[in-house]
């Protein structure tokens, strides 16, 4: 399960550094680049032997991604 929310993670943080990248702004570019960074600090807050908060916290990237996921074009 760590790896799989490990992935929706890094999935997620993908998501951000294109919408950073194509930010019409500083200022948008450098909150897409903070919600990147969150998703950084928040995996490494997950405890590795516990399934029932890595499950959660693969559903909140699934959910965070499919939020952003109509702003992304690829």
């Amino acid at each position: 399960m760590f790896d799989a929310m490990w992935e929706a993670g890094t999935s997620l943080m993908g998501s951000y550094v294109w919408l950073a990248d194509h930010a019409a702004s500083e200022e948008e570019a450098r909150r897409w680049w903070a919600a990147y960074a969150d998703v950084i600090a928040q995996r490494k807050r997950i405890d590795a032997r516990d399934p029932h908060v890595q499950r959660q916290a693969a559903a909140e990237f699934i959910a965070r991604e499919r939020a952003v996921a109509t702003l992304v074009r690829v």
